[in-house]
């Protein structure tokens, strides 16, 4: 009995310490959480209108991909795939003005999004997916 108990303190301990390390941003086999940041901040700059300044991080962990989408994925793999999860606050362009509108008329454009979310693969920094929103 307390072997188990002593094996649970131990296993606790180690869990507590990757916790830290990954909230220290160093990187265990993958990205640290200031290059994650560095590059999506990088991948979101085109997006951004330039009178406006650098886009501030409101957060950045890594987790699963479950955890990050809201539609289906393609196999029961990819949920389990572990990623750097990047949001970013500022100012960016809308992706569309949507469609042309009659001649004469002004095009109705959405108003600028403020809120990007970067998801990357958290070894090698690939970029899955960018969602921009108000």
């Amino acid at each position: 009995m307390r072997r188990a108990l002593a094996s649970l303190g131990l296993l606790v301990l180690v869990a507590i310490a990757l916790l830290g390390v990954v909230e220290l941003g160093v990187p265990i086999g993958g990205l640290s959480r200031s290059d994650a940041v560095a590059m999506a901040t990088t991948m979101v700059r085109p997006m951004e209108l330039p009178s406006f300044n650098q886009p501030s991080v409101a957060w950045a962990t890594p987790g699963l991909l479950a955890f990050f989408v809201d539609r289906p994925l393609g196999s029961m793999s990819q949920w389990q795939e572990l990623v750097w999860a990047v949001r970013l606050n500022g100012t960016f362009k809308p992706a569309s003005c949507g469609p042309a509108p009659p001649p004469g008329q002004p095009a109705h454009c959405p108003p600028d999004d403020h809120t990007a979310t970067v998801v990357l693969d958290y070894r090698r920094g690939i970029p899955i997916f960018i969602k921009i929103e108000s």
